[in-house]
């Protein structure tokens, strides 16, 4: 699976603006508190150590940078994102933080940034937006210093049985759940399924981003429906 058709791409980006009021409170909701968890883990993982060089690729309001530039306390850290409105929400979020944070505007598939610049990139929840994944996973693996980490982490299709109970909650109980709290008419939770679909089930993931880096180890939550991969250059 390459990734997003560009209709499908202009169509999902397009609601992931209408997402910033309630973005993570939606989430939490719909994965019942997974997105959250998922995410501490990705930065307990992580192992920040003060002057580190970090990459939050695929942004989006900067809910994952917030928990990596609170253990920072020195450092660099850039956020990437291809839409305005992502970047003036994470930095909003990010002003209360005193540590060096740049903010990026840009695709995944080519982040407008140096070669072997940073120690850690990470990306949340933002891979399977991306066009072309191949082409994101080899961007990210560019700007890494030899020896440098990626940590991967998204929704994937279960591939042990449950993917059907997954893509049940995806297509109905998600536009549901996430209408109840977004408590608007339009509700961009709708788009999600559209991403789900196309996405990797955990050792197609684990495959993709071997094609890169060596993966040191991955984890699957939730019967699979999430997958965290770690990976060295």
């Amino acid at each position: 699976m390459r990734g997003l058709e560009k209709k499908d791409w202009v169509l999902v980006e397009n609601m992931l603006v209408k997402t910033i009021p309630k973005y993570e409170l939606v989430n939490r909701v719909i994965t019942f508190g997974l997105s959250s968890k998922t995410r501490r883990k990705l930065v307990d993982l992580a192992c920040i150590r003060p002057g580190m060089t970090v990459l939050d690729a695929g942004c989006g309001p900067g809910t994952l940078s917030e928990m990596i530039a609170e253990r920072m306390h020195e450092g660099r850290l850039f956020l990437l994102d291809p839409l305005d409105e992502m970047l003036w929400q994470a930095f909003r979020n990010l002003m209360k933080f005193d540590i060096e944070v740049e903010f990026v505007k840009g695709l995944m598939e080519d982040i407008p940034l140096p070669s072997d610049m940073f120690d850690l990139v990470v990306a949340s929840y933002s891979i399977r937006d991306c066009m072309d994944r191949d082409r994101a996973i080899a961007e990210m693996k560019r700007v890494l210093k030899r020896g440098g980490r990626l940590l991967l982490l998204d929704i994937t299709r279960p591939e042990n049985g449950f993917e059907k109970i997954v893509s049940i909650h995806m297509k109905y109980f998600v536009p549901i759940l996430s209408s109840i709290v977004y408590r608007k008419r339009e509700n961009p939770w709708k788009a999600l399924y559209k991403t789900y679909v196309n996405m990797w089930t955990p050792s197609e993931m684990v495959r993709a981003v071997r094609r890169h880096l060596a993966v040191e180890f991955f984890i699957t939550f939730a019967l699979g429906a999430f997958t965290l991969v770690s990976a060295r250059k």
